[in-house]
């Protein structure tokens, strides 16, 4: 049973229904709720025929099951016709129903006799006026805009798991872009493999003989050099507990700042951006010629002062590495750069200069050590 016939049966059932006058009441109402609810301007012409029509079938199926009752042997007597006057047809003064696209009549029902379907009005359609009178008995309670429309609701119903499916789709797509860039950006990988700085040395490491003879103050037998640049062999070109070999040039500042494994070099290179020298001897430069040199300068900003350096080097003959830029923490870390140095001896010591602020703020930088293997 449809909703809209349950409403009007439910309304019959609240009162007189063998009165064929409360009957034509719950038409009307029942036409009236119609009509409010098919005036929104969302529902299309081709639901509000089919809707009409719709009603119009079933009142005539009500009305015909009221009349075949009141003929039944042992009924009192037969209830009149309901018949509608002139003034409760769809009024020629309203022009909005006038607007309105007129409905079908339905074709009699087969089980309906000629004569009952014949005499049934097609359409009582009520004059918006007398809404309060055919309320009397709150029969337009039960006929409320999601039953007069509910197949049309129901339709719409219907497109919801498409919208669900197309969130659903958009929310995989979603999830698929951020995995892709996840991979890309390398974010899985451990610090280890995306150390981009310098390619990641082999772990096997060749004997050779060095002689660091040419260091200042070193009187220590030949030391290998090793290729890894945290490998413990690596020369030490550099160590505040032995600042030897260190320049200050112009206003360039360069202190021991504490003592044993807490001691550090802070320099500063002052207003005029003046680069602290370090000094690389010959005698290293010599076992670097040929082979690929990696340098590794240990360095920390100031507490709240995080600053940019900037590293350069000369090695005579050997050529130089260019200048390097980093931008160097409040937490120690190692800055690596590597030089591919030619196959020629060199006539001299060579040198690694540092401007511990590229802007010429006056920034310090803490030196912990400066070493260098090969690669």
């Amino acid at each position: 049973m449809e909703p809209l016939e349950k409403a009007i049966r439910s309304a019959l059932d609240k009162g007189n229904a063998a009165d064929s006058t409360f009957r034509e009441k719950v038409y009307r109402s029942a036409f009236s709720a119609l009509e409010r609810a098919l005036a929104s301007p969302n529902i299309p012409e081709s639901t509000i025929a089919v809707r009409r029509t719709g009603l119009q079938e079933i009142i005539t199926r009500v009305e015909s099951e009221h009349r075949r009752a009141a003929a039944t042997p042992g009924a009192s007597q037969t209830p009149p016709p309901v018949e509608l006057s002139a003034n409760d047809r769809p009024g020629d003064g309203d022009p909005d129903f006038r607007a309105r696209r007129e409905p079908i009549a339905p074709a009699p029902r087969p089980d309906a006799p000629a004569d009952e379907a014949s005499s049934f009005p097609s359409s009582p359609r009520v004059d918006p006026s007398q809404s309060e009178r055919l309320d009397e008995y709150r029969i337009d309670a039960d006929l409320d805009e999601s039953t007069v429309v509910g197949e049309t609701r129901a339709v719409r119903r219907q497109r919801r798991p498409f919208a669900w499916l197309l969130i659903l789709a958009t929310v995989v797509a979603l999830a698929a872009v951020a995995a892709w860039w996840t991979l890309g950006s390398g974010l899985l990988v451990p610090q280890a493999e995306r150390d981009g700085a310098v390619p990641n040395p082999s772990p096997v490491q060749d004997d050779e003989s060095f002689d660091p003879a040419g260091q200042t103050g070193s009187s220590a037998a030949p030391t290998p050099l090793g290729r890894a640049r945290n490998d413990p062999n690596a020369v030490v070109l550099f160590s505040p507990e032995e600042p030897g070999g260190v320049t200050t040039p112009g206003d360039a500042v360069a202190e021991v700042v504490g003592e044993g494994e807490q001691a550090l070099l802070r320099i500063r290179s002052g207003a005029s951006g003046s680069a602290v020298a370090f000094n690389v001897p010959q005698a290293v430069l010599q076992q670097l010629a040929g082979r690929r040199a990696v340098f590794v300068v240990s360095a920390q900003a100031e507490e709240g002062r995080p600053t940019q350096i900037s590293v350069s080097c000369s090695f005579g003959e050997l050529g130089d590495c260019g200048r390097q830029r980093y931008d160097v923490t409040i937490e120690q870390a190692d800055y690596i750069f590597d030089v591919d140095m030619p196959a020629v001896q060199p006539g001299a010591d060579g040198t690694i200069t540092i401007v511990s602020d590229v802007s010429s703020s006056g920034k310090a930088v803490d030196i912990y050590g400066i070493r260098v293997s090969v690669d």
